[in-house]
């Protein structure tokens, strides 16, 4: 089309000079030529397109206090019914209980995990954990639960969506001896295959069989596991202590050097770089830099910085070895995976407490690169003090460096009767507009799913 040749300003002038004239009766067909009938079929993808860029503009923090750094006590309330939608008494935010766990005899519906997306590429279908019984499919506007997932993938969180085909899930499978559709017919599954799942039509891919790499050990994505890179296209995996890498459009495996250990080389966004265990490597899985960390092993979420950049966010409890970004303590750090560079964006040398227990980033909003949601827990449970049993966003753009604390979540984690599925484990959405938590409100003896929906969510 003639159209490819023009910059955006310019066409965006013309498209809506058409519409002017077009509302005003002064144009007619006779008047269009051959390049203008193009730019006429794309006048409404040209709206909408910069409709949505607009959206995408305003800060995830609209409606909320920013950088509030005040104690913000928890009110007490009694545990709202399934699908029962309450304002936080607090933070003003609208929350809804979405699911039943009553329902299950485990008691236990909870999210993967932070680093986990939750939701499909367009927010219509999301994922939940079901403990005993697997993972459920759910309508991700209306929260209605749909149908039990044909699946069993290595670990509960090891199941990534697509970033670009809403019904499109992938997993590294461990079952052994399962019979699955596939478009070419039935599968026996030998536990070590890399899968592609169509949700819609239950229908099973296999991508790669990585039998002949992993022959005395399953195939795992690790033990701090993360998302895949956002193009579907690139996967980090080990078998027992060997580390690699596949990539989907070349088809190739690339093996880490030395062992792996507990974890997986994982994906950075872009699927140019890796994280392992506090390096950075490159696409063949050689170490580019050392990122400058106290432990390699705190809680974590790969991401992008606002800028686009590739980046490790992480919980510090203890002081960096460099003093990159002076001690490095803090509830969120970013490190910059192009540059190993650092900032504290949550902690004490901007104002806010030492690092809170508990603590888990979720920076898997991949529309709104640079926004992540955090969950905290804290030394005690009543939720009295600053961040203390509460859900914030942070914003990693320098020129904006906003905190939004957004709600109380009353989870106890480990310090109630259920343990580590109590946690809060907080998913932002792919457009950064809502946010999944669980909790066992305040130790009741079960876990539920939460949403919150920010006034950005429209």
């Amino acid at each position: 089309m003639h159209w490819q040749t023009r910059s955006l300003d310019s066409l965006l002038a013309r498209a809506f000079l058409f519409i002017l004239l077009a509302m005003s009766c002064q144009i007619s067909s006779a008047q269009v030529d051959s390049s203008d009938e193009d730019l006429l079929l794309i006048i409404p993808s040209i709206i909408a397109s910069s409709r949505d860029t607009n959206a995408n503009n305003g800060s995830l923090c609209e409606g909320f206090s920013v950088n509030d750094k005040s104690d913000q006590p928890m009110q007490a309330r009694a545990k709202p019914a399934p699908g029962e939608t309450y304002r936080d008494e607090v933070f003003a935010s609208r929350i809804t209980r979405i699911t039943n766990s009553s329902a299950i005899n485990s008691g236990v519906i909870k999210t993967l995990y932070s680093t986990i997306q939750a939701w499909n590429a367009d927010e219509s279908l999301m994922v939940l954990w079901h403990r005993g019984e697997g993972h459920y499919l759910y309508d991700g506007k209306n929260y209605a639960l749909l149908s039990r997932l044909d699946i069993v993938p290595s670990d509960i969180e090891q199941l990534f969506w697509s970033t670009s085909n809403p019904n499109i899930l992938y997993y590294p499978n461990q079952a052994v001896g399962r019979t699955v559709q596939t478009s070419n017919g039935n599968y026996r599954t030998n536990g070590k295959e890399l899968m592609q799942y169509d949700v819609r039509q239950n229908q099973h891919r296999v991508l790669k069989d990585f039998s002949g790499l992993c022959s005395s050990a399953k195939v795992t994505a690790g033990n701090d596991v993360q998302m895949i890179s956002y193009d579907d296209d690139v996967f980090g995996f080990r078998c027992g202590s060997v580390g690699f890498s596949y990539r989907v459009s070349s088809d190739t495996v690339t093996n880490l050097s030395g062992s792996a250990e507990s974890e997986a080389p994982q994906s950075l966004p872009s699927g140019q770089r890796f994280f392992h265990r506090g390096r950075i490597l490159s696409n063949n899985l050689s170490v580019e830099r050392e990122l400058d960390l106290g432990k390699r092993n705190e809680h974590s979420s790969l991401g992008r910085l606002h800028n686009g950049h590739d980046a490790y966010f992480a919980v510090a409890f203890d002081p960096n070895l460099r003093n990159s970004c002076g001690d490095g303590i803090g509830s969120v750090v970013m490190h910059d995976a192009t540059n190993a560079s650092c900032r504290v964006l949550v902690g004490p040398a901007n104002g806010y407490p030492y690092t809170l227990s508990g603590t888990h980033i979720s920076a898997v909003a991949h529309q709104r690169p640079g926004w992540m949601a955090v969950s905290s827990i804290g030394y005690g449970i009543e939720g009295d003090t600053l961040l203390e049993q509460e859900l914030y966003l942070v914003n990693t753009d320098p020129s904006d460096p906003s905190v939004c604390r957004i709600a109380h979540h009353r989870a106890t984690g480990r310090r109630g009767s259920i343990g580590y599925f109590a946690e809060p484990h907080p998913v932002i959405s792919p457009s950064g507009t809502r946010i999944l938590f669980s909790s066992d409100w305040n130790n009741s003896g079960s876990v539920d799913t939460y949403v919150v929906e920010l006034p950005s969510y429209r």
